[in-house]
C-alpha cells in the first residue's frame, strides 16, 4: 500500500546491489542501476530513506531476472547480507556474545534500516529454537520475508550454529519466522 510512508535505507538496498554484482558480474548490477536511473533514483544514497516499495521492486526485479522467477532464491540474498552485515555493522553484537544476544539486539538494530515496525525474540526453553516476531509494519512483502529468513539462517550459521531451520509465516499480528538449531 504506496502513501504509508513505510521506508527503508538506502543501504538496504545498496547492498542488494552489491550482491547481483558479485553474484551475476557487473552487468546484471548496471542492467539494475539503468533501471533506478530511469525512476531518477540513482544514486542510491546509503544514509538515504527510500519507500519500501522500491525495495520490493528491487527484490522482485532481481527474483525474475536471476532466480528464474523462483522466489525462494531470495534466501541467498538474505545470506549474504548477514555475511556482510556481521562483519560491519553487526560486529560488536556478534563479539559481546552468541546467537542468542545478538538476536536479543536486532530489535534496535531493525530500526537503523526499516523506519517502521519492531522485532520481538522469543527464545524457547531448549535454547536450540526462537521464534522472531515482526510486527507492527504497515504490511509484509514476501520477498522481504525470503530475505530476512536467509539473514537469520546465515546469522546462526556464522555463530556456530549447525542443522538450521527458518520457516516463517504471516499472521494477523504480523510475521513469525521459527528458527531451529543444533
Amino acid at each position: 500500500m504506496a502513501g504509508d510512508g513505510y521506508r527503508v535505507k538506502g543501504s538496504t538496498i545498496h547492498s542488494k546491489l552489491n550482491f547481483v554484482d558479485e553474484r551475476f558480474g557487473g552487468e546484471a548490477r548496471t542492467k539494475m542501476e539503468v533501471r533506478l536511473s530511469e525512476k531518477n533514483l540513482m544514486p542510491i544514497k546509503h544514509s538515504a530513506w527510500y519507500e519500501y516499495d522500491l525495495y520490493i521492486e528491487v527484490l522482485e526485479s532481481m527474483t525474475n531476472d536471476h532466480f528464474g522467477g523462483d522466489i525462494a532464491g531470495l534466501v541467498e540474498v538474505g545470506a549474504h547480507s548477514a555475511a556482510q552485515a556481521l562483519k560491519t555493522t553487526y560486529r560488536a553484537f556478534v563479539r559481546k556474545g552468541g546467537f542468542v544476544e545478538f538476536l536479543d539486539g536486532m530489535s534496535r538494530l531493525h530500526h537503523m534500516f526499516y523506519n517502521k515496525g519492531e522485532i520481538v525474540v522469543n527464545i524457547h526453553d531448549s535454547q536450540h529454537s526462537c521464534e522472531v516476531w515482526h510486527r507492527n509494519k504497515p504490511r509484509y512483502a514476501e520477498p522481504d520475508l525470503y530475505v530476512a529468513s536467509g539473514f537469520y539462517q546465515k546469522a546462526a550459521e556464522l555463530h556456530g550454529l549447525e542443522h538450521i531451520h527458518c520457516g516463517f509465516s504471516v499472521e494477523d499480528d504480523g510475521a513469525h519466522f521459527d528458527l531451529s538449531w543444533d
